[in-house]
């Protein structure tokens, strides 16, 4: 599994991605608390049963309501190297280990890519 995260590291250099600054502020905040408070809870297959149990508990932490929209760049970003990003981030504090963890993080970028669609401004 280590394996797999460092070629997805390897492969976006998240710390210099320009897209990466691209980014909307309130977007990429978002998207932070929510793999913080991942890694807090400190157990994926949990996370992922209970995802929406995890955002409503965030609350008003989130930025994310209906004031505001995302852009195309932003979820297009979500979709492809928001993944590798969401898993490189947990990965640095939660191991994953397991393939049933990695499908699970998968599963939950899915429903994160669910939720932020509603969002996307046309």
């Amino acid at each position: 599994m280590d394996s797999i995260i460092n070629e997805f590291d390897k492969s976006m250099n998240l710390s210099s991605s320009s897209k990466f600054d691209k980014l909307q502020p309130h977007f990429i905040n978002d998207i932070n608390i929510i793999i913080n408070e991942m890694i807090n809870i400190n157990n994926i297959t949990a996370i992922n049963s209970n995802f929406y149990e995890l955002l409503v508990s965030l609350g008003s932490n989130l930025i994310w309501n209906n004031e505001y929209f995302i852009s195309e760049f932003d979820f297009d970003w979500l979709k492809d190297e928001g993944k590798v990003y969401l898993i490189t981030k947990i990965h640095e504090s939660v191991p994953i280990i397991t393939l049933e963890d990695y499908n699970n993080l998968l599963n939950i970028h899915n429903q994160i890519c669910q939720i932020f669609s509603l969002q996307v401004q046309e």
